[in-house]
């Protein structure tokens, strides 16, 4: 089984964590999703749908701020 999650976003703050595409509740039901993380970094994450594991993400690099930027985790 596989999956891409894609999109373009444009951030308007890079701070806290924010869902972009989830299928997430942290802590106890964490599946997959992009996010931005607290320093405004995207995250993948492909967790099993049970509790967080920190393993489950792969951080990619800082966005810039109101600038689009094309987001793909696979």
């Amino acid at each position: 089984m596989t999956l891409t999650l894609e999109c373009w976003v444009r951030p308007w703050k890079l701070s806290p964590w924010q869902g972009i595409l989830t299928q997430h509740d942290y802590p106890e039901r964490c599946g997959f999703g992009l996010f931005l993380d607290a320093e405004g970094r995207a995250v993948f994450s492909i967790g099993s749908g049970g509790v967080y594991d920190r393993d489950s993400l792969v951080t990619g690099p800082k966005l810039n701020h109101r600038q689009w930027h094309h987001i793909v985790g696979v």
